[in-house]
């Protein structure tokens, strides 16, 4: 955009070395950009797909809990200890 500007303000016998190094270094940051934006595009998929299944993991979790409790009561406390649960209504 202002190579023109930009090679102005070095010394005339150098301005064709500027002109490569300043193309160069353009190419190199386009693709840098580019990988850049890949990256965040795939963090931001991934930190998506993590809050969607997290979350319904959490939905699953929660009756799975239950469960869990209830057969500890009724296989440790019953069973090994010989007390009997009584469930308030």
């Amino acid at each position: 955009m202002y190579k023109r500007g930009f090679v102005a303000l070095v010394p005339r016998n150098k301005s064709q070395r500027m002109t490569e190094v300043m193309e160069a270094t353009g190419y190199t940051l386009r693709y840098w950009l580019l990988g850049q934006g890949i990256t965040m595009v795939t963090v931001g998929m991934l930190t998506t797909m993590g809050l969607v299944f997290g979350f319904l993991g959490a939905l699953v979790a929660t009756p799975l809990t239950a469960v869990v409790m209830v057969w500890i009561k009724m296989l440790y406390v019953q069973d090994v200890l010989g007390k009997p649960v009584s469930i308030k209504e």
